[in-house]
């Protein structure tokens, strides 16, 4: 329940990177944020999605045509419709998403990027466990624009003609990671770590939190920094 997950996208054409790293507290992730504009906070991401209590049956709205081919040769399917339990959303999962500013012990965001009425005290041994894990990530893989690691850094980032941002993925880490889109899907081309984001379906709560999580945390960073930055 406690295993960290990582998730690092960049562009292949920019530099211009999300990355998150999270571990599963059950009805919740907590884990951090950072992007190239040096903007980092921690969060609380309620689940939104659970798996579903009541049976439906999908067959009802099937032609008769399809529903008697499905049934002489696809019968499994047929009675997987039959018998699906669709997923439910989480009443209120939305208003329990908090985000730090920065890496403080307080939460200050809602999903939204909107201040909170009042500030939220985070608890103390998990602020201190996301804290530790957020400055060792930012120290093993992004260097600072203003930084004491610029002078080194920055030459490689001309040299592989990205942007320079205030903040950037370090040269090496960017060679472990895996290269995705371009001209043979006519996608663009971005370079990946970790979760492997291809292979989670919609069909499944866990798989649909991970990418909702992904989803609203790019979201919520980019109105921050719109509204407060």
């Amino acid at each position: 329940m406690s295993q960290w997950k990582t998730y690092v996208e960049a562009s292949a054409g920019t530099g211009a990177f999300d990355a998150v790293e999270f571990k599963d507290l059950g009805d919740s992730y907590a884990g951090f944020y950072f992007n190239q504009q040096n903007l980092a906070f921690l969060f609380l991401f309620r689940k939104h999605f659970e798996e579903g209590k009541e049976v439906v049956d999908n067959t009802v709205h099937l032609p008769p045509d399809v529903y008697q081919r499905l049934k002489e040769e696809n019968p499994e399917l047929l009675d997987k419709m039959a018998n699906s339990r669709p997923l439910a959303y989480v009443e209120g999962s939305r208003e329990q998403c908090l985000f730090t500013d920065g890496l403080g012990d307080q939460y200050v965001f809602n999903l939204d990027g909107d201040k909170l009425p009042v500030p939220v005290a985070m608890d103390k041994a998990l602020h201190e466990e996301l804290k530790n894990r957020a400055e060792a990530f930012r120290k093993e893989w992004i260097w600072l624009a203003d930084g004491p690691e610029a002078a080194y850094f920055r030459p490689l980032t001309d040299e592989a003609e990205w942007n320079e941002f205030p903040a950037n993925l370090k040269a090496h880490k960017r060679e472990t990671m895996r290269l995705t889109g371009g001209m043979e899907d006519d996608t663009i081309p971005r370079y990946f770590h970790g979760l492997e984001t291809e292979t989670l379906s919609t069909e499944k709560a866990d798989d649909y939190n991970l990418l909702n999580l992904l989803v609203e945390t790019r979201h919520t960073a980019q109105e921050i920094f719109e509204k407060w930055h």
